[in-house]
């Protein structure tokens, strides 16, 4: 079954970058209140693909801390991800955007 999580984003100078990924248009929108904000679909990807990386939180069962690097999400703990990923906490994993569209508030 590939993990899957709805989360809000906002698009780069450059239109093809997702940023500010958020649980909720509202917050996505405190980062950068002239952007539109867009719903997407962010899901587990190829262990090859590096285009994004995020969180997956065990807990709450859903992607966090999406960023176009993995190194801006070993930066969310002061000590990387790997003591959480042995803790049972989550993992850190490829992920894809898709399914990308404005969101309605």
């Amino acid at each position: 079954m590939i993990r899957r999580t709805t989360l809000y984003c906002q698009l780069a100078d450059d239109e093809r970058t997702w940023l500010n990924f958020a649980p909720h248009p509202q917050v996505t929108r405190m980062y950068d209140a002239q952007r539109p904000v867009y719903e997407v679909a962010v899901e587990e990807a190829a262990p090859d693909s590096d285009d994004y990386w995020g969180w997956w939180n065990n807990e709450r069962g859903a992607f966090q801390f999406v960023y176009v690097e993995r190194g801006m999400v070993e930066m969310c703990w002061p000590y990387g991800t790997r003591v959480e990923e042995e803790r049972g906490k989550g993992k850190l994993m490829p992920v894809r955007i898709v399914g990308a569209h404005l969101a309605s508030e």
